[in-house]
């Protein structure tokens, strides 16, 4: 199984390097899945999760915007925020959620923060569906 070099940054750490026979991320054009000797790439991210195969292990996290970068010698993602599932605090998910499906109630598409909260929203239900 050939693998390739895969880095995640974030703001705040280097969440992820090594190598890795599979990752999935969600883009803004959907999901893409990336392997050794994959064309050169890149895309903007969108909310979702990633999933990481190293051969025997597979891992799952929560990642917030950014940029993908696929070249011959690595696979790299610059991303907002990236969690693994025991970072999360599912409490925290959940208020976040609330607080977002109150905001899209009180908002109509078309206003900055209907799509803010529409954002926060996504994200609190990517993380929430990482704890399950």
């Amino acid at each position: 199984m050939p693998t390739f070099r895969l880095k995640i940054v974030t703001p705040e750490k280097l969440f992820w390097d090594g190598d890795v026979y599979l990752v999935v991320v969600h883009t803004i054009e959907g999901d893409i899945g990336i392997k050794a000797n994959h064309v050169n790439y890149i895309s903007t991210l969108d909310i979702g999760k990633i999933k990481i195969q190293t051969g025997k292990e597979k891992k799952e996290a929560s990642i917030s915007r950014g940029m993908i970068l696929v070249s011959q010698d690595c696979t790299t993602i610059v991303a907002a925020n990236a969690e693994w599932p025991d970072e999360i605090d599912v409490e925290r998910a959940m208020s976040s959620k609330q607080k977002a499906e109150q905001q899209l109630q009180q908002y109509k598409p078309g206003d900055k923060e209907f799509y803010a909260a529409t954002a926060h929203l996504k994200k609190a239900m990517v993380r929430m569906s990482l704890k399950k």
